[in-house]
């Protein structure tokens, strides 16, 4: 998805962590707050 993103020209980060389960993102680990911190950032404000 990051490779498909990039080559239609929309910003993207790709970030691996160790051990990080699948659907994670909603706790309150550092992996969690810059995964947060991403999509606050490029969220379309309505």
């Amino acid at each position: 998805m990051h490779r498909k993103l990039l080559s239609a020209d929309v910003e993207a980060e790709l970030h691996v962590f160790e051990a990080m389960p699948h659907g994670g993102f909603g706790g309150a680990s550092p992996e969690d707050a810059e995964v947060r911190r991403f999509l606050d950032q490029h969220r379309r404000r309505h």
